[in-house]
């Protein structure tokens, strides 16, 4: 198919996040090919995120309907637009390359991706700094979507 999409996933550890790039390889089926570093957040970029948060946490509304990916491609130094693509998504090669571990998940509550060990029924969400019960697939993904990448062609990550 050719179509592939790139993701920010953050590493459990709660620092760290990485570029993974899945590929369309049928119709729906989104596979891992591979994964580029990121720098981490800074003190400023957290600091920024810690106050958008506080301006949406109003008695009213509570933390359910922000959307934590929107504010860190916000504070992020490598923005991700906003296309969504729909089908399941498989780890295939992507490693997180600090920690090692070759699963992720969708937290429920911000939508951010994280690192996971494989198949744990419990990751942490270093975003909400909270456990989560891990339930179901993870059905749609929003990024940066490129038809006909030449990724996996010997083009490099």
């Amino acid at each position: 198919m050719g179509r592939t999409i790139e993701k920010i996933i953050n590493c459990q550890n709660g620092r760290d996040r990485f570029m993974a790039i899945f590929e369309e390889k049928e119709y729906g089926k989104w596979y891992g090919i591979g994964v580029r570093t990121m720098p981490p957040f800074g003190f400023l970029d957290k600091y920024k995120i810690k106050k958008e948060v506080k301006n949406h946490n109003r008695p009213t509304s509570g933390l359910k309907g922000l959307d934590f990916s929107s504010i860190m491609m916000k504070v992020s130094r490598e923005s991700q637009s906003d296309t969504t693509v729909r089908g399941e998504f498989y780890s295939g090669s992507i490693e997180c390359p600090y920690c090692g571990n070759r699963d992720f998940f969708s937290c429920g509550t911000c939508k951010t991706w994280t690192c996971k060990s494989y198949q744990a029924n419990v990751a942490f969400c270093s975003v909400c700094e909270e456990n989560r019960t891990i339930t179901g697939t993870i059905k749609e993904a929003s990024g940066n979507v490129n038809q006909n990448s030449g990724y996996g062609k010997g083009k490099k990550f």
